[in-house]
């Protein structure tokens, strides 16, 4: 479901075309899985009308919001994050195993090639840590915005207690501390950062990425990642929310072009996405179908009762070209949001360049409807048993 927050910045953009096209194409997903009369979807909405006119869903969704908030400045909460997501990610690796996905085959033998993850969107670690406890001898670089700049606090040595991690995280974890949306790598082919731009200062003193992330890879060779963690989520408080109001897929097009231009070919992504039904997600599944092999998977803590899931991506072929000029469109699609519009703060872009929504539910609707009842029945069974309902 969509929080307040959300719907705000979109009114914010009501009278966008770009916004227009989105939610008309939006709703003919729904209506395309109406169609189908898949029951746990049907009931799964009817649940939701119920939440918009509940007064109860509303405070408790506002407290959720809250706590999201506060946490960066609250110990106990962190705290309270850190375990959640660690049962998080053992919920996602005991229904897909794509943790250890990559794993070779005798990994604690020294003639094996240790699996290599890159995390971004870091903090608080628990995923990077869950990632070493099933992948002896593994390393992981990850990426993560710094706690003046309103990211999580690092809980490594935490997590690596609750996990009983007989190992040292400092040994096997490169932090890279970083605004990830705000890189030069990002600009398409034959574009530059726009001297009248706002923020050129800060593209130019943002912390630099790691120096094998600051270019693209020339070859195949220098694909390093077997695994990549794309679980990055808006923050509210940070600046280029209350920017943007598109931040949230600006923030996914940086965590995926970073992804697919450095990930080996046959690796694997786990990608947090949200709102199944909506064009923007339909799209980024779409598009994952052509060069990976992917499922749904939505864990039932945490994120039952919200619109969040995981896209798993496995077996994935970065140097098809399906996947190589998704890799430009993105870029493309970031440099609008980022330097586009009156104000040259970036402006709203719609998903799925030359893609009509029909074609796209002829060819793929079947099978997208198939990989995405586990999620609907997570979230319409969760909510059921809500009081507040």
């Amino acid at each position: 479901m969509e929080s307040s927050s959300q719907r705000s910045s979109f009114e914010a953009i009501a009278n966008d075309p770009v916004r227009a096209r989105y939610i008309l194409k939006g709703d003919k997903i729904r209506e395309f899985i109406a169609s189908k009369k898949v029951e746990s979807w049907i009931e799964l909405s009817d649940l939701r009308k119920k939440i918009w006119e509940s007064e109860k869903a509303s405070k408790h969704f506002q407290k959720q919001r809250e706590n999201a908030d506060s946490a960066p400045n609250d110990g106990n909460l962190q705290v309270i994050f850190l375990k959640m997501m660690l049962f998080v990610a053992q919920d996602i690796e005991t229904a897909t195993g794509v943790f250890t996905s990559v794993r070779p085959k005798n990994p604690g033998s020294v003639l094996s090639k240790p699996a290599h993850a890159l995390d971004l969107c870091m903090a608080p670690g628990a995923f990077s840590l869950y990632f070493l406890l099933r992948n002896p001898r593994g390393r992981v670089d990850g990426v993560t915005l710094d706690r003046e700049s309103g990211g999580h606090e690092l809980h490594l040595e935490k997590a690596a207690k609750f996990l009983h991690y007989r190992g040292d995280p400092s040994e096997s974890i490169t932090i890279n501390w970083t605004d990830i949306t705000m890189h030069s790598i990002f600009l398409p082919t034959g574009e530059a950062i726009p001297d009248n731009s706002p923020d050129k200062s800060v593209l130019e003193n943002n912390l630099p990425l790691l120096p094998h992330l600051q270019s693209l890879p020339a070859n195949t060779d220098k694909r390093q990642y077997s695994f990549i963690i794309c679980d990055g989520q808006n923050l509210r408080h940070h600046e280029h929310a209350n920017i943007r109001p598109w931040e949230p897929a600006r923030l996914l097009a940086c965590q995926l072009i970073l992804g697919l231009s450095f990930i080996k070919p046959g690796g694997s992504m786990l990608v947090l996405l949200h709102n199944l039904e909506s064009w923007n997600a339909f799209v980024t599944v779409y598009k994952f179908s052509k060069f990976a092999c992917v499922k749904f998977h939505k864990p039932k803590r945490v994120h039952a009762i919200r619109s969040s899931f995981y896209l798993v991506a496995t077996k994935v072929q970065p140097l098809f070209e399906a996947c190589t000029s998704w890799v430009e469109e993105l870029k493309r699609s970031w440099y609008a949001m980022t330097f586009g519009g009156e104000a040259g703060l970036g402006s709203l872009v719609e998903a799925g360049e030359g893609l009509e929504v029909q074609n796209l539910l002829e060819e793929w609707g079947d099978t997208f409807i198939e990989l995405g009842e586990e999620v609907w029945r997570t979230q319409r069974d969760a909510l059921k048993e809500k009081a507040w309902i």
